[in-house]
């Protein structure tokens, strides 16, 4: 997060959310769903390896319409470095769901 000039005090302090369009209608899919920002402890034994990871769990109604969708990731900071950012910064994430004739049971 060095690039945006986030530090790592203001992502202990931090919301993320997760967004998902549907190409087709414009419909939210998932809108501002909880999200998380998982921190990488190995780091400095690979230094030049990302340090931080934003991901979303998908759940099974999530993705039971086959699609094109649009998401996106929104970090809410708290605080007195109060402010929101969308990652990614430049454009949004494709995600491609296609029909699947596989059951899956979640536990």
């Amino acid at each position: 997060m060095e690039k945006y000039d986030i530090t790592d005090d203001m992502l202990d302090n931090c919301a993320v959310t997760f967004s998902m369009i549907d190409t087709e209608t414009g419909l939210y899919k998932i809108a501002n769903v909880a999200a998380s920002l998982l921190v990488r402890e190995d780091r400095p034994t690979f230094p030049d390896e990302t340090k931080y990871t934003l991901a979303y769990h998908f759940k099974l109604k999530d993705t039971k319409k086959a699609g094109n969708y649009l998401a996106n990731f929104k970090i809410t900071f708290l605080g007195e470095n109060c402010g929101i950012i969308t990652m990614p910064v430049d454009c949004d994430i494709n995600v491609f769901i296609q029909n699947s004739s596989t059951k899956v049971t979640l536990v």
